[in-house]
């Protein structure tokens, strides 16, 4: 008696567990019918899913792709992980779903466990995100201005096409880029205070300087740069502006 009543706090436990995890976590005969269901998603109810495939639960052209997936975790005896798509009332929902077989004691395959968390927001976070980068791409490498960008850290990671007009703006195999060997010597020190300064606190970055241009000639630009804040943790985004003739003037 007070085994079963062990087995049954422990399964409380695992219950409660598994709806703190957020994860719809559900076991599949070798039929392919649901047997116990966790978290099920708001558009179905546990009486309904019981006993039902999928098959008889989502629209066909959702259903057959998943069903051919879970016939291959039952065939093949291996486990399973990718996403996957369902229309819900209407609505397309994505999920990382991850399957296993389960075995009875003589390890014959008698069904599957899987577990699935909704990803819909994050995937429609990530294409917005790619939208955007594609955007941005495009509108620099139509710009004049050197273009640029870094990590939160002020590691360079982009520069437009106008890099090639400027010696000392080097590729490194990670797909950084260094860039301090395309300074004036008399503006190295300057310029690495006034960014590291900027990069420390997150300010708005400025400053003038001159840049080496691909054909040995040194003319002033203006540098700067903002901090932006996305879900990802946020970027710099600079650009260096040739002000060359406009400095010539200025010091007549």
């Amino acid at each position: 008696h007070r085994a079963e009543q062990d087995l049954h706090a422990d399964e409380e436990r695992l219950r409660a567990a598994l709806r703190v995890a957020e994860a719809t976590v559900f076991t599949q005969d070798s039929a392919l019918r649901y047997t116990w269901i966790v978290n099920i998603h708001p558009g179905f109810t546990v009486e309904r899913a019981l006993g039902r495939t999928d098959l008889e639960l989502l629209p066909a052209e959702d259903a057959g792709p998943l069903t051919s997936l879970k016939q291959r975790v039952l065939d093949s005896g291996e486990g399973s992980r990718q996403i996957v798509r369902a229309v819900i009332h209407g609505e397309p929902h994505h999920y990382d779903l991850a399957l296993e077989p389960l075995r009875d004691a003589r390890g014959s395959v008698i069904g599957l466990m899987g577990v699935a968390w909704d990803v819909t927001e994050q995937r429609r976070v990530l294409h917005a995100l790619e939208v955007s980068e594609s955007r941005f791409r495009a509108l620099a490498e139509s710009m004049p201005q050197l273009v640029w960008t870094a990590d939160p850290d002020g590691v360079v990671d982009y520069f437009n096409g106008r890099a090639s007009h400027y010696q000392g703006i080097i590729v490194q195999p990670n797909g950084n880029y260094a860039w301090d060997a395309a300074l004036h010597p008399e503006d190295l020190a300057c310029t690495l205070a006034s960014w590291d300064a900027a990069r420390r606190s997150r300010s708005d970055y400025a400053c003038e300087h001159r840049l080496r241009m691909a054909h040995g000639e040194w003319r002033w630009h203006i540098s700067r740069a903002q901090f932006v804040s996305d879900p990802s943790g946020g970027r710099w985004y600079g650009t260096a502006t040739d002000v060359h003739e406009l400095k010539g003037v200025q010091d007549q």
